[in-house]
């Protein structure tokens, strides 16, 4: 696999040309940090010379462990480093990704607008859609989006306990990794209903604490606490 090294090597002349993007581990990352992280993942991979590189972009005020973000690898970025034509397609594809599409999704209506690989049958996560549209102080909507995901968590958690009820009357093992996200998935639940709870009322002062609150949370999991910028939502003012 490559190493941090060699890929700061790699990334050298991209950042030497943009002093707004930052190398932070294997990431490099689009300054200022404020509502919304963009940037670039050189990922390690099995192969001894390959780089992955995908591009990111989410809100920073994303609740703990939900999902409200964007990525996908760009084939061109990623590639074996002792490749000769490898290193100028990298730096040209960073540079027209960067302008072309960062640019695009460097707040959060631009986020919201991209289009999202499919989940399922929907274009965009709910919860990503609901925590999106809270931060741009649509908060009704944000309520209904929330409303219909519980909606159908219900059921698909009620059409679950049926299928292990069933499983234990025929007489199979209901092996332990059937339930092994729930944990999880109740910590992921409770923050959205205290979202959803604040949402319901539709004071902005709360809401805005509960989102400040969950980047400050994001900027010290990522390490990147002392390059994000706390700003007040629109909605604040």
């Amino acid at each position: 696999m490559t190493t941090i090294v060699q890929v700061k090597e790699f990334a050298q002349p991209f950042l030497a040309r943009h002093p707004d993007f930052i190398m932070v581990g294997r990431e490099l990352i689009r300054l200022p940090i404020g509502h919304v992280i963009t940037g670039f993942n050189l990922q390690r991979t099995s192969l001894v010379t390959y780089i992955r590189t995908t591009w990111f972009s989410g809100p920073m005020f994303t609740p703990p462990f939900c999902s409200a973000g964007m990525g996908s690898e760009n084939g061109i970025m990623s590639g074996d480093i002792d490749d000769p034509l490898y290193r100028s397609k990298f730096l040209s594809e960073l540079e027209r990704t960067n302008s072309d599409l960062l640019d695009k999704i460097s707040t959060i209506q631009g986020i919201l607008d991209h289009p999202h690989e499919p989940f399922y049958t929907f274009g965009i996560r709910p919860e990503a859609e609901a925590v999106l549209l809270t931060g741009l102080g649509r908060f009704s909507e944000a309520r209904a989006s929330l409303a219909e995901l519980f909606a159908a968590e219900r059921r698909a958690s009620d059409a679950h306990r049926r299928e292990i009820e069933q499983m234990q009357r025929d007489g199979r093992k209901v092996w332990v990794w059937a339930n092994a996200a729930g944990s999880w998935h109740e910590k992921r639940e409770a923050h959205l209903k205290e979202l959803l709870a604040l949402l319901t009322q539709g004071e902005p002062g709360p809401i805005a604490a509960l989102l400040h609150q969950w980047e400050a949370i994001k900027a010290k999991e990522l390490k990147l606490e002392k390059f994000w910028k706390p700003t007040p939502f629109a909605f604040e003012s």
